[in-house]
């Protein structure tokens, strides 16, 4: 099964995204996500941020301002067009920029980018259904679970690339909502790491979207 996962008006980097039927977002600098703001690493060896993000990558140090979570269903792509699939996605994305949030998305056209933001996009699959609770392990080839960090400039290019090492743990989700936290490591030195706390929006169903690679200033 090929997934089709394209709601790229989420991210700046040309990476594959969810079709997805919902959105959540938080436009305010966390101090605290309940429980997501206490874990650590099992070994303890890493604390865990208790803001939606921050650390270095890339040369370049990250301080999350704002956060969007999609969750919706995998869709696979036949000949007469994408077709849904029993496998679920969730997909993370957390920028330095307080202008992107939930309404922001809603108004962009689908396959959009958006410039002049850094930003992290977790993405978390199970083709046999729903995201759960639990603890996911990323590495540079996983199928169901990546993290990238990205930086685009004006003209909507970025650099960045993927997670070669981390975790992410989902301690809480419903239909209406999802926690957790994060951490990464990459080919470059640096660590990000976060916890999140976020309800979900409607948002229109990327199967719609139009406006394919329009570079937009959010």
């Amino acid at each position: 099964m090929t997934s089709l996962l394209v709601r790229s008006s989420l991210v700046a980097l040309s990476i594959p995204l969810f079709f997805v039927g919902a959105c959540s977002s938080s436009s305010t600098p966390a101090t605290s996500h309940g429980d997501a703001s206490t874990q650590s690493k099992t070994d303890g060896s890493i604390v865990i941020s208790s803001t939606l993000g921050a650390g270095t990558a890339y040369g370049s140090t990250f301080k999350a301002l704002s956060a969007v979570a999609s969750t919706g269903p995998i869709y696979s792509l036949t000949d007469a067009g994408p077709v849904a699939t029993s496998g679920r996605g969730l997909e993370i994305f957390i920028t330095n920029s307080s202008a992107i949030t939930c309404s922001v998305i809603q108004s962009t056209p689908g396959n959009a980018k958006y410039s002049s933001i850094d930003g992290v996009q977790i993405e978390l699959t199970n083709d046999s259904g729903a995201i759960k609770t639990g603890t996911s392990t990323l590495t540079f080839s996983s199928a169901t679970a990546a993290l990238f960090y990205f930086s685009s400039d004006a003209t909507c290019t970025a650099s960045g690339g993927r997670a070669t090492a981390g975790e992410v743990t989902i301690t809480a989700i419903s239909s209406t909502s999802v926690s957790g936290w994060y951490w990464a490591t990459f080919e470059s030195p640096g660590m990000l790491t976060g916890s999140f706390d976020l309800p979900f929006c409607a948002a229109a169903d990327a199967g719609t979207a139009s406006g394919s690679g329009t570079c937009v200033k959010p």
